[in-house]
């Protein structure tokens, strides 16, 4: 673990209690509660084993964790395979999981760049605007389904530019860790990442709000 203090234990809370609103928006899908641990756990060990800490290598070891989880989003979130999958969730509640950007915004991000651990491209003060999905798309979820003055199509449209924000964010986190991949941030680069519990980051908190807005968008335009 690095020396951040409180950051661990409030990220290891964050990422678990994340995992717990997941399952439970889901109906308790059986399957999340089977896999996402299991996977939490594996990433967890080989990230404390030292194993994302060799930057050198090509491909790089990095893609241990975005290559699964970039075809898992892609096939619950957009495959007539898993269309029983998506149909479980609370569709109002699932959009209340995008307060989780918030505090990783707010506390983590923010803190690990002032302890020299991520980059500055990677917080408000840089290219990251995610703050602004965390903050607005649960609002629009409220006033669409309890207050209704806003339409279906607004919810859809926020949906896809939250969708393409996470996924500038991403980008920027990308060329921002070492690795041969590396374009920016090379005095601070970001390295908590490749650290238990940020490992959970890339592996499971992102991801998730990510699948969360392809969910969404699938289901409202139904």
């Amino acid at each position: 673990m690095l020396e951040v203090g409180w950051l661990n234990i409030g990220f290891i809370i964050l990422g678990l209690l994340e995992f717990i609103y997941l399952w439970w928006v889901s109906a308790k899908n059986k399957w999340l509660l089977r896999i996402v641990p299991v996977w939490l756990l594996v990433q967890a060990t080989l990230a404390d084993q030292g194993f994302y800490q060799d930057t050198e290598t090509f491909p790089p070891r990095f893609i241990f964790v975005f290559l699964p989880v970039f075809i898992a989003v892609l096939f619950l979130g957009l495959t007539k395979h898993a269309q029983k999958f998506r149909s479980s969730f609370d569709l109002e509640a699932l959009h209340y999981i995008h307060l989780v950007r918030i505090p990783v915004e707010v506390f983590f991000l923010y803190g690990l760049y002032r302890y020299g651990y991520v980059a500055k491209e990677l917080t408000f003060h840089g290219n990251n605007w995610d703050i602004i999905s965390g903050v607005t798309m649960p609002l629009l979820a409220f006033a669409y389904w309890r207050v209704k003055i806003v339409s279906k199509k607004l919810l859809i449209y926020w949906n896809i530019i939250c969708f393409l924000i996470l996924i500038w964010t991403i980008s920027q986190a990308i060329l921002t860790v070492p690795s041969p991949f590396q374009q920016l941030a090379q005095k601070q680069p970001t390295i908590a990442v490749l650290y238990f519990p940020f490992i959970w980051l890339p592996a499971f908190v992102a991801p998730t709000v990510l699948l969360s807005h392809l969910i969404a968008i699938k289901r409202l335009k139904e």
